[in-house]
């Protein structure tokens, strides 16, 4: 049986948990896990040799709302990259490598999506009960089917076997699959569907070429069936076999008592065994073997594994890792991970559980000191390498600084208070410094020196005005034909002086200093702007109301300058994302354009 291995607190400083809504595993060697929470954003946990811990301190996502859903799958090409839906309106790819964001797809005005899965050419979303596609080259809307679903679709899925069958599930109790391998026309493309009556919560694939489909429900039902079966056009009207457990509570009992709520099911592939995982409010889970038989889902009398003594409340998913088995004969090779409402991750195993969960147990009184257990020393030939040599350094820092704060005894190697001792020695690094590492931007040297490039007066730090280019300001200000011979197209916008086109050109970061220039020079406020107030900063002065509402236009632009990098670069110079930048081409504030 499985025993409890190693747990981790999901905490944040003020001691608030954050509960554990949903795992997934992804890296190419699967010991990386992706844990999303209900405070927002996610952290990411590595398995090691004695346990589990968190990755790089585990923060990667911050500043995203609600995440709905969280996956990998094969048909993303690359096993270091999963994707995420929010409510925050966005489907995001994440790169363990680069630790960010690198690719997103945007619902229009931000309706939040609940549910994504993506294949090699397009990435698919349920935004409401609208099923939307997103072109992966272009990033673009390919399609939005909404005939389909009347209610919220929570579940979409890719099928990793047959990669133009898209699958989607909706609270309206019908599960949809569509076939893309002829275009994407939601009439054309839609070939069958499942009323099971209830709404759906979650769903899996399962046999040997997961032409089968797993979905539990909103009232504790699970639900199998062929859906390969159902939609061959070759098939007999009523194919596609279906099971189904309506109460299978009442059946998955923890000794004498019936489980409280469905997790999942699981597949065994080497085995091709089906499993349901279920469990009760106080935290204890049960995993059941079944198996269909006349339209019902049988299950075994007795629980193939019985996991208590970690979790002590409602746990929201359990995650079976890489070519784990549930069978006796195999159950030495078996690891779980489980993450709940009580703020922490579970790991459970067999291989050596007795004396890793006893590493776990608290001890009261006189802190005791705490033998951390060493690795193999780790390589260093790459980026890569470099990242997981990072990444132990990092959490060696949060074990001394852990013991500091609790006042702990921990012992740590003695390499850490070598490494310590080094870091004291070199430079703080100042904010500018970092921020061109952000951009990848990286000086040789400590002290920043203006330099000259491209067009005239323009340099990449800090600007000196010139006899020469203060003229030129007037004059390109004052006279419009000058300004198009020397900005060309970019030198008005929205019939107003494009200053962020001017501010590039004299290699300002924004026009602040060329419109104090311009009144030192003339004793005029600059044409366009409204006349400074005290405390504030000079506005654009717009020549009617009009020019204040949001047109298609402008928001055309506003999302071509969001998603579109080139197109930012060809505007701004830069591909960074700059709001107060876009807000002054618009004629919005930062805060307007973000809404």
């Amino acid at each position: 049986m499985l025993r409890l291995a190693s747990t981790l607190p999901l905490t944040d400083r003020v001691g608030e948990r954050h509960y554990v809504l949903q795992l997934c595993s992804v890296s190419d060697q699967g010991n990386i896990f992706v844990a999303s929470l209900s405070t927002g954003g996610f952290r990411l946990v590595q398995l090691v040799e004695s346990g589990i811990r968190f990755l790089s301190n585990g923060a990667v996502c911050t500043g995203v709302e609600q995440i709905t859903d969280i996956g990998a799958s094969p048909l993303l090409g690359d096993p270091n990259v999963f994707q995420t839906s929010s409510t925050d309106g966005f489907v995001r790819s994440w790169d363990l490598r680069v630790r960010n964001s690198v690719e997103s797809y945007s619902s229009q005005f931000s309706k939040p999506i609940y549910s994504c899965s993506s294949n090699s050419t397009h990435v698919a979303g349920g935004v409401g009960e609208d099923l939307v596609l997103w072109d992966r080259r272009t990033r673009k809307t390919a399609a939005t089917f909404g005939e389909t679903h009347a209610m919220d679709i929570v579940q979409t899925h890719f099928n990793p076997s047959y990669s133009s069958a898209l699958i989607s599930g909706s609270e309206d109790g019908n599960i949809s699959v569509f076939d893309l391998s002829g275009g994407i026309h939601e009439e054309d493309s839609f070939v069958g569907a499942l009323a099971i009556g209830t709404s759906v919560s979650r769903m899996g694939f399962f046999g040997p070429d997961l032409s089968n489909l797993w979905s539990t429900t909103g009232t504790e039902s699970i639900h199998w069936w062929n859906w390969k079966e159902n939609c061959d056009p070759n098939s007999p009207v009523g194919a596609g076999v279906t099971a189904e457990a309506l109460t299978p509570r009442e059946v998955l009992t923890l000794g004498q008592d019936p489980s409280d709520y469905i997790i999942k099911c699981f597949y065994d592939a080497e085995e091709d065994s089906m499993f349901a995982i279920s469990g009760n409010i106080s935290g204890s889970l049960v995993i059941y073997s079944c198996h269909a038989a006349g339209g019902n889902i049988i299950f075994g009398a007795q629980p193939t594994q019985v996991l208590t003594g970690g979790h002590n409340d409602i746990v929201r998913d359990v995650l079976v890792l890489p070519n784990g088995h549930m069978t006796t004969q195999h159950s030495s090779s078996t690891v779980v991970l489980s993450g709940g409402e009580d703020g922490k991750l579970c790991l459970w195993t067999n291989a050596g559980a007795g004396e890793r969960s006893g590493k776990n147990k608290h001890h009261h009184g006189k802190p005791k000191m705490v033998e951390h257990e060493m690795e193999e020393p780790q390589s260093f030939n790459n980026a890569h390498d470099l990242v997981q040599l990072c990444d132990t350094v990092t959490y060696f820092m949060h074990l001394k600084m852990a013991a500091m704060d609790k006042n702990a005894n921990f012992r740590v190697p003695a390499g850490v208070d070598k490494i310590i001792e080094l870091a004291k020695q070199l430079p703080v690094p100042r904010p500018e410094e970092w921020g061109s590492l952000a951009v990848g931007r990286i000086s040789t040297k400590r002290k920043y020196k203006a330099s000259t490039a491209g067009e005239d007066f323009k340099s990449k730090a800090r600007a000196k005005w010139s006899d020469e280019a203060k003229k030129e300001l007037v004059e390109l200000v004052d006279n419009e034909d000058k300004r198009k011979e020397k900005l060309g197209d970019k030198a008005n916008h929205a019939g107003h002086i494009n200053w962020t086109a001017l501010a590039r050109r004299y290699g300002f970061a924004g026009a602040g200093p060329l419109y104090r220039q311009y009144e030192l020079m003339t004793g005029k406020t600059p044409p366009g702007i409204r006349p400074k107030m005290e405390g504030q900063k000079p506005m654009l002065e717009p020549e009617d109301a009009s020019s204040l509402a949001w047109t298609a236009e402008k928001c055309d632009q506003l999302m071509r300058l969001v998603e579109n990098e080139q197109y930012r670069k060809d505007t701004f110079g830069k591909k960074s994302l700059k709001w107060h930048k876009i807000g002054d081409l618009l004629g919005f504030s930062k805060k307007d354009c973000k809404k």
